[in-house]
């Protein structure tokens, strides 16, 4: 219980805070142009969250994937943030 109020919980807040305001950037524009669709968005997101949560643990508790991703991870994962921003530049 003494977690919950040290300073490791008001770090994780803090970083929490600072990185809702890119998500405000991007989430109220869209909301607002796509206001007609609002409960279709919340819907499918509601809907998807507990299946990348239950993906994401299924992923952290397999050995295959933990020891890829220790032995290879620092070798992909920039290609794939380079990848991702190409995609982003790409379609916007």
């Amino acid at each position: 219980m003494a977690i919950l109020f040290g300073a490791c919980s008001w770090t994780m807040a803090a970083v929490t805070l600072a990185n809702g305001a890119d998500n405000l950037g991007v989430y109220v524009p869209f909301f607002a142009i796509n206001h007609a669709h609002v409960w279709v968005i919340l819907l499918v997101y509601a809907a998807l969250v507990p299946v990348w949560c239950l993906a994401g643990k299924w992923l952290g508790n397999h050995t295959l994937v933990l020891r890829s991703v220790d032995q290879y991870g620092h070798f992909v994962l920039p290609f794939v943030f380079v990848g991702l921003g190409i995609y982003i530049l790409a379609a916007g």
